[in-house]
């Protein structure tokens, strides 16, 4: 063995340090801030072998005791300041020149550095590891601090007092607060596919990971992993350890493996032999012929095939939403027409190709499983689908995932779900504990509840809608409620409070909507930390249909007569608003309404609007107390408001917004939260706010304030046990002019303190700290200077004033468009002329380019050939090109937060399930495909739902997926449509590109050459003819135009497209109800299909012709489903499961049903199946398939125990 002297390894590694490029890299560590430094063996290598082999050897004593204090020295001399305040330093090591096989890895690795690469395929959230602990000893108070090593905490020995001395271990208490923590965890690495020897199950090694190293790899990604392997005993429980050991690493360096590198690796005869077949006339006719060449015929499947291996080109949208370039085949087809053969032989040659079958794996399997550690804690593990990332995923009989499958990745959700106690608000303006409502749908639909292990869900067919947020609009909009589901309850709760003063509880794994490192993204509910920003609505949306009103029938001849309004109007929005803060009501003998209050305007005001409003006078008294109260005595209008408003009539601790003002117009809101500001409205120093006693009243204040636009924040008065709502300074002036009434007698005085909060700005609408973080990048990005504004706010957390937020935002956009327009309008002689006309230094422009400053500083003095200089100028504009195009994005990204107001996490509490939490279920709504709703005035995160996050969320984003499906009767029955076919959801079959239908029926000349080509295989023990292309060099081919070739549309292509799509629209019509030919979905998959045909050639442009061949697949798919028939199309046969003319059929049978329940609340069968046929046209046959048809899709019922009579299902 090598071995290099002691005394003089540290001072090696120091002057390894001081060449230019670590002296570069330890620079760019301060200035970002970070505390780890990337070596490069090679480089090591280059510069001493022998230290290089030794570091191999000796890992933790060469980094620990010398390269760590090399780097610290030499971290003193390019900035002393940074290294004085740097808490610890790492040494990551990179590109070991051999890898070792995952497989390999033995004993005699332990102890030494090694490099290997795998998938990721678990990991465990992040812990805090603790580094060292501060003890305080429990007699005299005096703290020790004891660092940490191993598996178990370990307490001092004895106290440091001399006074003191104690020596028991137990007489020390750990202090968390003073500790030093490290973010810690633990992931699995496993083989990947294609290294799997023949027959062999894949094999896995845990991998220990800490500080930023936390996360940088997450299951399904692929890794090159450089790390020390260590050992540790097994253990019997009670019995001590074993002899044998389990061998894990710790990681020293993680290099995740981009998305587009592909792992075939081809060689210069491979890519001259690639470039020479894609130089062929009927190359795509070769590729064609090479995928299983065993299989006779499908030659449109076939073609559909090789446009599913090359794929369509990725795109990201300017908001950042990413637009998939995976294409989706699906195969349905009569038993035995090779299905089977066709997705395995796929899996065989796709560069990352992975069979599976849908009746031997859950939805979990394909995907992704939640799964418990031994520890207890949760696990992430990657499925099929996500090991088949960026490949192509082959799902055979995917119809034969039961829905207990497709369930199955909830088994662990009860992680993600809500307590039954958290409000939710629906969008018709009613608020219910979200317990009550999911038990309320299961108890209703009960037949149709899914159960899985520890988990239940119920798909929603009609459902209520609630308030989402649409990334794309970026706007809030009404999404129904695609099901609910319940799960078996945690033993704790977390529950957070923001600034607002309302708060949630939800289970310990819930991912709760944060912005940090300037985006907002999902963090687990136990890692939210006080101080986070969370991102809230701005407003929400109003409706601009006026709310229908209950009738109450006049019950007595001689009851007194009142005027029952059909209609919610602004007049009754402002009696309710009195009603609500002032009013009182008694149902005895008589029925009274009651108004009281001290001041003569009110009371004039409101028996005016109460008079002209419902025709009724009042009986008017006057208490002991000199207060005049007005008593309007009517059993009708009772009866009429507890119908129409029942909120309202209740005790003033439990009164309530009626939901149907959340329901109605901006102007009705107004009006109500106006003559309730009269009541409850206060009006103090320096602030404005609604006061009561009912927490439900000032959170439905609250919320309807939110609909105006008025931001708020709730507080508990604890001295007086009240709840005030207090409006944020920066909404002052917007409720002045909706809420406050010049009648009002405070009027003058809120209007000076809106002048106020004019002047003093109390910084409610900010945008978070990370924020400034990327402002100071692109600032730096666009070389504009940067003056140190930030400093203050990064130091102390504080966030952005959305004024400040804007006026960088404006800057930033404007010298973006000044750089664009420079590189658009100039012609540039030099590198020098580039850099002074765009204000870049020389180390900027380097690192836009990609080369060292001194190779732009050797280019500025005339250095290198003409030639040389001209191809950097080139390579120089062509770099800023793209980094602009970085640039614009991120200000695209930092735009989109103005559409938040944000709020911060004012505190966060684990709570038991126990006492007054304890329950057995935990609940959740599903919401696509947003997955979020509002509720509490914040975004809430919703569980990804089952058939859709399970399957085609990774459909839309990862994988392209070969599927295969068999007919549920056996053999394919051209009556059904494709969805009656098949058992898979309407919402993955719409998610396939092409679908074709495989039927086997005799056909004497086909089943002649077929019978010839079987037995010739047979005979010759393998193919009836040689591929064009083996399949070795296919894969490469595959690997190499999808690694090196993005087709773009040419202008040709684009307008053959557009002209294919528009007469399709046309086909259409335009009355309602009319078959749609074509929606934008096929366009986009038209689109992926010409850019996948354009690739198959490795060419850069898509041609006319590639256009053409996309159309005549897709008419061929959609002919195949019946979806193109004799020049008539109906899309809808895919995208819904029923034709138009279903639809139309089903829809007059609901409207016919309607009306028959206002006349008789019921419809009888027999006279609807006469209406239809008299009214409509529909003869009895499809009358009773249409009924059959709603009453399992459960829009009708049957209201009898006959079957004679049918009702529609309310919802």
């Amino acid at each position: 063995m090598v071995e290099v002297s002691e005394v003089n390894v540290q001072e090696k590694f120091e002057e390894f340090f001081k060449q230019e490029k670590y002296r570069n890299l330890i620079k760019q560590m301060a200035v970002a801030g970070k505390n780890s430094i990337v070596v490069d063996f090679l480089d090591l290598s280059l510069f001493d072998s022998k230290l290089a082999i030794e570091l191999q050897n000796n890992p933790e004593k060469y980094l620990q005791e010398y390269m760590i204090p090399a780097l610290k020295a030499q971290l003193r001399i390019e900035d002393k300041q940074y290294a004085e305040i740097v808490d610890r330093l790492y040494v990551r090591i990179k590109g070991l020149p051999e890898k070792v096989s995952l497989r390999a890895i033995g004993a005699k690795h332990i102890g030494k550095l090694i490099s290997f690469d795998g998938i990721v395929v678990r990991s465990t959230p992040v812990r805090p590891l603790l580094l060292e602990a501060t003890f305080k000893c429990k007699k005299c108070g005096a703290e020790v601090s004891v660092p940490q090593h191993g598996t178990f905490i370990k307490a001092p020995k004895e106290c440091p007092n001399p006074s003191c001395r104690m020596g028991k271990e137990s007489g020390f208490e750990l202090e968390p607060e003073k500790s030093k923590f490290i973010d810690s965890q633990e992931l699995r690495v496993q083989e990947k596919p294609e290294d799997l020897p023949p027959g062999q199950l894949p094999r896995y090694i845990e991998v220990f990971v800490v500080d930023e190293l936390v996360d940088v790899a997450r299951p399904g990604d692929r890794v090159v992993i450089t790390g020390v392997v260590k050992a540790r005993p097994e253990t019997v429980p009670g019995k001590g350890k074993l002899r044998s050991f389990l061998t894990y690493v710790e990681a020293n360096h993680i290099e995740t493996l981009g998305k587009e590198l592909e792992t075939v690796e081809i060689s210069p005869e491979d890519e001259k032999k690639i470039l020479e077949i894609a130089k062929r006339d009927f190359v795509h006719r070769d590729i064609m012929d090479s995928i299983a060449p065993s299989i006779y015929g499908y030659d449109d499947i076939k073609e559909a095939i090789m446009y599913l291996l090359f794929g369509g080109v990725p795109k990201v949208t300017a908001e950042g939403i990413p637009i998939r370039g995976d294409i989706h085949v699906l195969l349905v087809g009569d038993p035995g027409t090779a299905k089977s053969q066709i997705l395995k032989y796929v899996a065989k040659i796709a560069p990352r190709g992975l069979y599976t079958s849908g009746r031997g794996t859950t939805a979990a399997g394909l995907t992704a499983a939640v799964l418990r550690e031994k520890a207890g804690g949760m696990v992430l593990e990657a499925g099929a689908l996500v090991l088949a990332d960026k490949g192509v995923a082959c799902i055979d009989e995917i119809d034969k995932m039961r829905d207990e499958d497709r369930v199955a990745m909830h088994e662990m959700m009860e992680q993600q779900s809500y307590h039954p106690l958290v409000e939710i608000m629906l969008a018709n303006g009613s608020k219910i504990k979200i317990g009550d409502y999911v038990e309320n749908l299961f108890k209703k639909f009960s037949n149709e509840v899914i159960k899985g292990v520890n988990c239940e869900i119920l798909p929603l067919k009609f459902s209520d809608e609630i308030y989402s947020v649409n990334p794309l609009k970026k706007i809030v909009i009404r999404t129904k409620i695609n099901r609910v589901s319940r799960h078996k309850a945690p033993d704790k709760f977390v529950k957070i409070r923001f600034s607002n003063g309302r708060e949630i509880l939800v289970t310990p794994e819930h991912p709760v909507y944060v912005c940090r490192d300037g985006k907002i993204k999902t963090i687990d509910a136990l890692n939210i930390k006080v101080g986070d920003f969370v991102p809230a609505p701005r407003e929400l949306p109003n409706s601009s249909i006026p709310v229908e009103l209950k009738q109450v029938p006049q019950t007595f001849r001689n009851e007194k007569t009142v005027n029952l309004p059909k209609k919610l109007t602004a007049e009754i929005a402002k009696i309710l608003g009195y009603l609500v803060t002032e009013g009182h009501f008694y149902k005895g003998v008589t029925c009274e309404i009651g108004f009281a209050n001290t001041n003569n305007k009110f009371l004039s005001e409101f028996s005016h609007l109460f008079t002209t409003t419902f025709d009724i006078k009042p009986y008017i008294s006057i208490n002991k107390d000199g207060v005049t109260i007005q008593r309007y005595v009517s059993q009708r209008l009772y009866t009429w408001l507890l119908s129409n408003f029942p909120e309202i009539i209740q005790p003033s601790r439990f009164r309530r917004v009626p939901s149907k003002i959340f329901a109605s117009s901006k102007k009705v809101i107004a009006e109500f939260l106006k003559s309730a500001f009269f009541g409850d409205g206060s009006v103090e120093s320096t602030a404005i706010c609604y006061r009561t006693s009912s927490r439900g009243l000032a959170e439905d204040y609250q919320d309807l304030l939110l609909k105006l636009g008025i931001s708020s924040r709730l507080v508990h008065d604890r001295t007086s046990n009240s709840y005030k709502v207090y409006i944020c300074g920066d909404s002052a002036e917007k409720f002045f002019k909706y809420v406050v009434s010049p009648k009002d007698p405070r009027y003058e005085k809120i209007k000076s303190l809106v002048r106020c909060s004019k002047k003093t700005n109390r910084h409610h609408d900010i945008l978070p700290t990370s924020v400034t973080q990327t402002i100071i990048k692109l600032l730096k990005d666009l070389g504009l200077p940067y003056n140190g504004y930030f400093n203050e706010h990064l130091k102390k957390g504080y966030g952005v004033t959305v004024q400040t937020f804007r006026r960088y935002l404006s800057l930033l956009t404007t010298r973006a468009r000044e750089l664009q327009n420079l590189l658009i309008n100039l012609k540039f002689s030099s590198i020098k002329e580039l850099r002074n006309k765009l204000n870049f230094s020389q180390r900027k422009l380097a690192e836009i380019v990609g080369v060292r400053r001194s190779v732009i500083d050797y280019v500025e003095r005339g250095g290198y050939s003409e030639e040389k200089r001209s191809r950097i100028l080139f390579k120089a504009i062509t770099k800023i090109k793209e980094h602009l195009l970085r640039v614009n994005s991120t200000l695209s990204e930092l735009e989109f937060l103005l559409r938040f107001r944000f709020l911060r996490v004012s505190s966060v509490e684990i709570v038991l399930n126990e006492g007054e939490y304890k329950t057995e279920w935990v609940y959740d709504v599903t919401v696509e495909p947003f997955h979020n709703f509002v509720s509490h005035g914040v975004l809430l995160h919703n569980t990804v739902s089952v058939a859709k996050g399970g399957i085609v969320a990774t459909l839309n984003a990862r994988a392209s997926i070969l599927a295969a499906a068999n007919p549920k009767f056996g053999r394919y029955e051209d009556r059904l449509s494709v969805a009656e076919n098949i058992d898979i959801p309407i919402v993955i079959l719409s998610r396939f590109d092409l679908i074709f239908i495989q039927k086997d029926y005799p056909e004497k000349t086909v089943d002649e050459k077929l019978s010839d080509h079987i037995l010739t295989v047979h005979r010759t023990g393998g193919s009836a003819s040689k591929p064009p292309i083996q399949p070795e060099l296919l894969r490469k081919y595959i690997t190499y135009a999808r690694s090196r070739v993005n087709p773009r549309l040419t202008e040709e292509a684009i307008n053959h497209l557009r002209e294919f799509y528009l007469k399709m629209r046309e086909m259409s019509g335009s009355g309602e109800g009319t078959p749609v030919a074509i929606t934008p979905r096929q366009l986009e998959a038209l689109i992926r299909i010409a850019e996948a045909r354009a690739r198959a050639a490795l060419r850069e442009e898509v041609t006319k012709m590639d256009a053409e061949a996309a159309i005549r697949i897709m008419r061929r798919s959609l002919r195949d489903v019946g979806a193109l028939r004799e020049e008539v199309a109906d899309i809808d046969v895919i995208m819904t499961g029923k034709p138009a003319t279903l639809r139309e059929g089903l829809t007059a049978v609901l409207k016919l049903v309607g009306e028959m329940e206002k006349e008789s609340g019921e419809a009888e069968l027999e006279e609807l199946y006469s209406r239809l046929e008299s009214e409509y046209g529909i003869d009895r046959g499809k009358a009773e398939g249409y009924v059959r048809q709603l009453i399992k899709d459960g829009s009708l019922y049957f209201s009898d125990t006959e079957h004679k009579h049918v009702r529609r299902t309310k919802g």
